[in-house]
């Protein structure tokens, strides 16, 4: 049986190979480290407009269905607010910018609204601004 100085030599040769394994696997691999975290920390569209596809505002379909016709304008410019986008009222859009990876992406939200405050109509548009 093996004294306890053994093992206690034992587990500190072990952590200086581990740590030393360590330090390789970061200097050689800094740029896919670098990479994930870019990707890790990059911007996201807000959850309704996910499925919405460059210049096509039709492919918006969880925004349409969320702001139906008939939805209530106020609904509309808080989600807008929590969301950051930048609201113009009296030209009822709002816009946004994502700093994605790999692409950067312009959001613009347009609507009409009755006298009643009640949605008449939403488009929501995606447009590529920038890839790399």
């Amino acid at each position: 049986m093996s004294s306890p100085e053994d093992r206690k030599a034992v587990r500190s040769t072990l952590a200086w190979a581990a740590s030393t394994i360590v330090v390789v696997l970061l200097i050689f691999n800094w740029q896919l480290l670098l990479g994930l975290f870019w990707v890790m920390t990059a911007e996201r569209r807000p959850a309704l407009l996910r499925d919405a596809k460059w210049d096509q505002p039709a492919s918006a379909v969880r925004f349409e269905a969320r702001f139906h016709t008939g939805a209530p304008e106020p609904e509309l410019l808080k989600w807008l607010g929590r969301n950051s986008f930048r609201v113009n009222r009296s030209e009822r859009s709002a816009t946004r910018d994502i700093a994605g990876f790999p692409c950067t992406e312009a959001l613009r939200i347009d609507w009409a609204a009755d006298q009643a405050g009640r949605l008449t109509r939403r488009q929501a548009t995606v447009r590529q601004i920038a890839c790399l």
